[in-house]
C-alpha cells in the first residue's frame, strides 16, 4: 500500500510540474507545399516559406527539427487562371497547436505548360571518326509556351571522342534552356558499326 501512495505522490508532482511549466509561443519559417498539382500547370505567386507562430510545451517545442512544420496548399479548379488560396492546412507535429500564419492568404497564377517533343544531337569537342547515334533521339520539353516553341533541338554536354570510342556507350545530360523542363535529363550516345 505504501508503495502505491508513492507512486500516485510521484505521479502528482510530475504533473504538477509539467502544467506549471506553462506554454511558449514561437514563430517558424515554414515550407509551402503544392499537393495534387498537374505535371502541365505551372503556380506563380507562391511562396517558398511563410512564417508560422506556433504554441506548445517547452519541451515539445524544443524536439521541433526541420521539415516538421509545412505548410500543404490543396487546390483542384485549375480552369480559372488566377484564385486566392488559404494558408490554413499546416502540417504540425502532436502537442503543438497552430495560432497564426502570415500570410493567411496569397493570390495565384496558375500558368498551363506547353509540351514538345525535339530531337537530341550530340555535341563534341572535336569531330569523331566513327559513327554514333543517340537514344532516345527525341526528349520532351515541358515549359512556358513562348519558351518552348523556340526551341528546334537540343544538344548534350559536349563529348570527348575517345573516351566513347574507348568505352562504346556513355550516358550523358542534355542541354537545358533555363525555365524548361526536359525529360529525360540524360540520353544514351553509343557506337554505331
Amino acid at each position: 500500500m505504501g508503495e502505491k501512495l508513492l507512486a500516485l505522490i510521484i505521479g502528482f508532482l510530475l504533473w504538477n510540474y509539467v502544467v506549471s511549466q506553462g506554454y511558449v509561443e514561437i514563430t517558424v519559417r515554414a515550407p509551402v507545399e503544392f499537393v495534387n498539382l498537374p505535371e502541365d500547370v505551372q503556380v506563380e505567386g507562391l511562396p517558398s516559406w511563410v512564417e508560422v507562430r506556433l504554441e506548445g510545451a517547452p519541451w515539445v517545442v524544443k524536439k521541433l527539427g526541420p521539415g516538421d512544420v509545412k505548410v500543404l496548399v490543396v487546390h483542384s479548379d485549375f480552369s480559372q487562371k488566377e484564385a486566392v488560396l488559404p494558408l490554413d492546412n499546416v502540417k504540425v507535429p502532436e502537442g503543438i497547436r497552430v495560432l497564426a500564419v502570415k500570410p493567411e492568404r496569397v493570390r495565384v497564377r496558375f500558368v498551363k505548360l506547353y509540351k514538345k517533343q525535339v530531337p537530341v544531337i550530340a555535341a563534341w569537342k572535336r569531330d569523331p571518326d566513327f559513327k554514333w547515334r543517340v537514344e532516345p533521339l527525341y526528349v520532351t520539353l515541358v515549359g512556358l509556351k513562348n519558351k518552348v516553341q523556340r526551341v528546334k533541338y537540343l544538344k548534350t554536354v559536349p563529348l570527348d571522342p575517345k573516351a566513347l570510342k574507348k568505352s562504346k556507350a556513355v550516358e550523358v545530360y542534355v542541354s537545358v534552356p533555363d525555365g524548361i523542363k526536359v525529360v529525360p535529363m540524360k540520353v544514351k550516345v553509343e557506337v554505331s558499326e
